[in-house]
């Protein structure tokens, strides 16, 4: 039957890739185009003491370099999680710039662009970087980012933590757990995952006749398109154009507008000529958007039958140094969409709070929120299982 359930679909671009037909980012470049390299601390907590780029301005072939204070026009990176807690505080977004301002909150956090006339020169100026720093306290666990000695990472928020989301009432899921039959308890760790997909993040920018032209990789052209006009260059959307071709894997982390590419349409704008990045996969390794970092426990309780009467999800949830596009949306709204996911629970109750630490900022990854629902849900039901001495399916 044509169009069944179940049958089938014919791909049809596969020819065209495995013959090498493909046509991706850093297939593209365009006529007198420079290239781009970025500095990025090696600290992952300090004061900026002293940053001194006077050797890189004079290294053979470099045309630009650029510091926080050269992109004090654009704007900052935007994050579209707008929550709430249950008194109706709104979560703190703290303000992310493009490259680092006074601080440096994690390794690999881009301090300095170097725009030169080949990659490799662009490369070997970006390391004749002099940057000083004065090493400030260290959090990294999203237990230590709570603890009551823990150093502030963003001192104008006084805390760590983003918001205290919650779902449901812990009081009616509590007095169900006195009278449950059963109670089970479990502590899992989703850890910190970094993406590395076939083609690493890439981009060309360019800037003619009063427009902005990015090639660059991407899960949806249009949202990016919104950010680079809205938030960054605060020009209308017919002046920016993003081109996304062959996307070598995307797992969530084309979904953003990264500081590269930005960083790039300003320098290509600047210089009047294009400017091309590709990062290689070291690099990606330390500045892709990682995924996960939570720590969750879970109870649950059941009847003298073995059927669910209450559930308590309990999360702290490691957002990074700052906040991406969707981060603290993926372990409260995204996750907690299917929390208890299909099975019949009659009380529930929901706690996350993110935190933030000095390690790379997290987004969505491969699910977004859903897989860490579904992982301590079926750990539950199978130390459930094991407690009751019943079969897991049943």
């Amino acid at each position: 039957m044509k169009f069944g359930v179940g049958q089938p679909v014919p791909r049809k671009e596969d020819p065209r890739l495995v013959t090498g037909g493909g046509q991706f980012t850093d297939d593209i470049n365009l006529p007198a185009q420079l290239y781009a390299a970025f500095f990025r601390s090696p600290y992952p907590h300090g004061r900026i003491v002293d940053l001194d780029v006077s050797n890189v301005r004079t290294a053979p072939g470099v045309v630009a370099v650029y510091t926080a204070e050269d992109l004090s026009e654009l704007g900052s990176m935007p994050c579209r999680a707008q929550l709430t807690d249950r008194a109706g505080k709104s979560c703190f977004i703290p303000r992310r710039p493009l490259l680092a301002e006074e601080r440096v909150f994690f390794v690999g956090q881009a301090v300095v662009a170097v725009v030169a006339e080949t990659k490799q020169l662009a490369r070997d100026a970006a390391e004749l970087v002099v940057l000083e720093v004065e090493e400030l306290p260290v959090v990294v666990r999203p237990d230590e980012a709570i603890a009551v000695d823990a150093p502030v990472l963003h001192e104008v928020h006084a805390s760590n933590v983003c918001i205290h989301y919650e779902l449901g009432e812990a009081d009616v899921v509590d007095r169900a757990f006195e009278r449950a039959t059963h109670v089970v308890q479990l502590d899992v760790i989703n850890n910190r995952v970094a993406p590395s997909p076939l083609e690493p993040r890439s981009c060309l920018a360019c800037y003619e006749e009063g427009k902005f032209t990015l090639y660059n990789p991407s899960q949806g052209a249009f949202a990016q398109q919104s950010v680079l006009a809205r938030s960054i260059f605060n020009v209308p959307f017919d002046e920016v154009r993003v081109i996304s071709l062959d996307t070598g894997g995307g797992f969530g982390i084309r979904g953003e507008v990264q500081p590269e590419p930005c960083i790039c349409l300003f320098s290509a704008r600047d210089l009047g000529r294009p400017v091309k990045w590709t990062g290689d996969r070291s690099e990606m390794f330390l500045t892709d958007p990682h995924g996960r970092d939570n720590l969750t426990r879970g109870t649950l309780a059941l009847d003298d039958q073995g059927i669910i009467v209450a559930l308590k999800i309990e999360t702290l949830a490691n957002l990074g140094a700052f906040c991406t596009a969707v981060g603290p949306f993926v372990p409260t709204m995204a996750g907690g969409r299917i929390v208890g996911t299909v099975y019949k629970i009659p009380h529930l109750y929901q706690s996350v709070r993110p935190v933030f630490t000095n390690t790379m900022p997290v987004a969505a990854y491969r699910g977004a929120g859903r897989p860490e629902a579904c992982y301590i849900m079926e750990r539950l039901l199978e130390k459930a299982a094991k407690r009751l001495s019943i079969d897991s399916a049943e």
